[in-house]
């Protein structure tokens, strides 16, 4: 996760300083529950980091929102290498996003960006940044899974990471229901039936 790059003064702090100041301040804005509180005068009070820094470097608080969004995916999603058992492996996937969304702040965060961006252009293509995301990992899995024979070579990584994540997200996200050990194994034991190779015997 790297800031907007903007070149300022020798005197000046870095884009490559400020911007994790600003992304830790964020989510400790967010953890104390309401995003609406996001906003440029609040985060830079919390970083210690002066608005006129902030508007050197950036226009509005998109760039925080997804760099706040980004981490958090970064550590519940992290990527990786496929074990030797996809179930397990997918599992730990679904597990990850479902852990990040338990926590009532974070979930507010997305419900609040996802909200925002269906007006604003910006926010729109952050959210689909970071969708991509959050996606990655378990496309990587899946993808490495086919190229060795574990899944079907009909399957489409891309999708199966919706068929995965998509109902975790519905019920978390939209319902507010929490999103249990069974329904999460319903969900991975679903989709896996239906991409793994046919036994020909």
């Amino acid at each position: 996760m790297s800031a907007p790059a903007k070149m300022t003064g020798r005197s000046r702090p870095s884009s490559e300083s400020v911007f994790p100041r600003l992304i830790d301040a964020g989510i400790a804005i967010v953890r104390q529950g309401d995003p609406a509180e996001l906003t440029i005068e609040r985060v830079c009070q919390v970083a210690n980091v002066s608005r006129a820094t902030f508007y050197r470097r950036w226009n509005t608080i998109t760039p925080i929102l997804e760099g706040i969004v980004t981490k958090l995916l970064i550590e519940a999603n992290p990527q990786i290498e496929y074990a030797g058992d996809l179930r397990t492996d997918m599992l730990r996937c679904a597990h990850g996003i479902a852990g990040l969304l338990s926590d009532p702040a974070i979930a507010a965060l997305f419900r609040h960006l996802f909200a925002a961006s269906t007006t604003n252009e910006d926010l729109r293509h952050a959210a689909q940044a970071l969708d991509r995301r959050r996606n990655a990992p378990l496309i990587a899995l899946l993808s490495e899974a086919q190229r060795t024979g574990r899944v079907t070579s009909r399957c489409r990584p891309d999708y199966i990471a919706y068929q995965v994540f998509g109902p975790i997200w519905h019920r978390t996200l939209l319902l507010q229901f929490p999103p249990t050990d069974d329904f999460i194994e319903a969900v991975v034991d679903t989709v896996l039936a239906s991409i793994l190779p046919v036994d020909p015997a």
